[in-house]
């Protein structure tokens, strides 16, 4: 007989079970991340994007959905992560070192 975990053996109540899915769902698969026919991550992958594109676009989609609040500074990562993605390439083409990020024009 296989052994009883929290759920199985009673210790949690349905309610609090439900809230752990819950809340494993928001880990797994964010309300905020799919508000459309896909997924945010899906698109990412798809797209193979880099590093600081893919995140500029994960703010672009979730700005006003995780919260209303946070709205506005969602905008300003994803226009932080582009500008350091600007950075990067023009180091690059200049053959220099890019600047370390506290380090960037604001």
């Amino acid at each position: 007989m296989p052994p009883k975990n929290n759920f199985s053996s009673g210790l949690y109540s349905k309610k609090k079970t439900k809230k752990l899915k819950k809340q494993a769902d928001e880990v797994n698969h964010p309300s905020h991340y799919n508000t459309g026919k896909i997924e945010v991550i899906e698109f990412l992958e798809d797209q193979r994007l880099s590093f600081h594109r893919a995140n500029a676009v994960k703010y672009i989609a979730r700005a006003g959905k995780k919260s209303i609040e946070t709205e506005f500074q969602d905008i300003q990562k994803a226009i932080w992560y582009l500008k350091r993605d600007l950075e990067l390439l023009s180091a690059y083409e200049k053959k220099l070192i890019p600047c370390r990020p506290n380090e960037m024009k604001k």
